[in-house]
């Protein structure tokens, strides 16, 4: 979400005027066989001033209270300090774990401010292999791609990588959102890296030999497929001066802006040679 709002930044051009009032943004996740993940923040006023990665943190919300609930028990999340997130803070909790087929409803409470959302996790499709190919005519770089098969029930999907050489948690893997109505079957499809918030001038699509790279295939439902879409716009069009990114995603958040995603996962490692 945080990048989200740089990448807009990025495109502006001219006069914006703010928002009147600043809205509460969560950032949240729960996987089949996982712990639920919430990240709070505010929202960043648009305006021609250039907003620093530093001060990213004064938009960072710490003592909220966030709840998750699967219909038959609820679990108020715990805050703690993480610096394998950006930004290095999140609301979590081990006595709640995913479970595909249920649904789940996340409550942020701070000050005036309240959200919800429901997600529902489906279930998950596996990864048949992973396989890389050089880039062009290089010695060091790789493409990595995954390979899976799908079922008419299966809609939605979204690729996320982790780079052992330099990432601590899985990034967004770039035009990483798939639509099964697009792909074939099996689908072979290119898993390209993440980027960061902090190192978009440095980035690279590729891989480079020696490092152990992880593919997640998260399945989705409707709602978390148009964010993560809209999301990939954003990221593609936004450094483009002809189409200027001017609209925040579409959310599922009730009272604030943000996701609050159900994943079905599956995973490959692969050593790069």
């Amino acid at each position: 979400m945080l990048l989200f709002f740089v990448l807009i930044l990025g495109s502006c051009d001219g006069d914006v005027e703010p928002p009147e009032s600043r809205q509460i943004v969560v950032e949240g996740w729960i996987e089949d066989g996982g712990h639920p993940v919430v990240i709070l923040s505010f929202t960043i006023p648009l305006d021609e001033e250039y907003t620093s990665l530093n001060s990213i943190d004064e938009y960072l919300i710490r003592w909220g209270r966030v709840s998750v609930s699967d219909g038959e028990n609820t679990v108020v999340l715990s805050g703690k300090y993480d610096k394998g997130y950006f930004p290095p803070y999140i609301y979590t909790s081990t006595s709640m774990m995913g479970q595909a087929g249920k649904t789940y409803t996340v409550r942020a409470d701070y000050q005036n401010y309240h959200a919800t959302a429901q997600t529902t996790i489906p279930k998950s499709v596996p990864i048949d292999r992973v396989y890389s190919v050089p880039v062009g005519n290089s010695d060091t770089l790789r493409t990595v791609h995954a390979v899976f098969r799908h079922e008419d029930g299966d809609h939605y999907f979204k690729l996320f990588t982790r780079s052992e050489m330099n990432d601590q948690q899985y990034l967004s893997s770039s035009l990483g959102i798939l639509d099964a109505s697009t792909l074939a079957n099996p689908a072979d499809v290119p898993v390209y890296r993440g980027m960061k918030v902090t190192n978009q001038e440095d980035y690279d699509s590729h891989y480079v030999v020696g490092d152990t790279v992880i593919v997640k295939l998260c399945t989705l439902d409707e709602q978390s497929y148009h964010y993560w879409k809209d999301w990939g716009d954003a990221e593609e069009f936004s450094a483009n001066p002809l189409f200027n990114v001017m609209y925040n995603p579409r959310s599922n958040i009730q009272g604030g802006v943000g996701y609050w995603c159900g994943y079905g996962k599956s995973q490959k490692v692969i050593i790069l040679k």
